[in-house]
């Protein structure tokens, strides 16, 4: 496998059962677990997003620094700021799951009162502001 193939959790845990230790395990598969599955999604959504960094950076509302950061893969970001990042880059829901699910997050579900705010929000392409205000007149917390 290489270092840029998606691989799924069930290759994953085949692969911990064939190995008699676990650091043989993280020795051979350390390029598709955590951080680095999230880099290579991000970066690829990147490439296609029609927005500068700067336009991104305040679309999302995310602190400058602390956006770089996530940016360049030095920062592990929380479910809020991945949610963040797809408002700035004006992600559909397909998208915006897919990059929370390769941060090892839980995925937008529409039966969850909160998320089915934040999906109305990206469906509908409004901005961060109208998704935080629509998510403190429904008694959610905001992003």
């Amino acid at each position: 496998m290489k270092k840029t193939d998606i691989v799924d959790t069930h290759v994953l845990v085949d692969a911990i059962g064939a190995n008699d230790s676990y650091e043989d395990f993280i020795t051979e598969h350390k390029d598709f677990l955590g951080l680095d599955h999230f880099k290579l999604a991000l970066r690829k959504l990147l490439a296609i997003c029609p927005y500068e960094i700067s336009t991104i950076i305040t679309r999302s509302q995310i602190a400058k620094s602390y956006c770089y950061q996530i940016l360049n893969g030095t920062r592990a970001p929380s479910r809020d700021k991945i949610i963040q990042l797809a408002f700035g880059m004006s992600l559909d829901i397909e998208s915006t799951n897919h990059l929370l699910k390769s941060a090892n997050k839980l995925e937008l579900y529409a039966k969850i009162p909160r998320d089915a705010v934040l999906i109305y929000g990206l469906i509908h392409q409004k901005d961060i502001i109208a998704v935080n205000a629509l998510l403190t007149e429904q008694n959610e917390l905001s992003l």
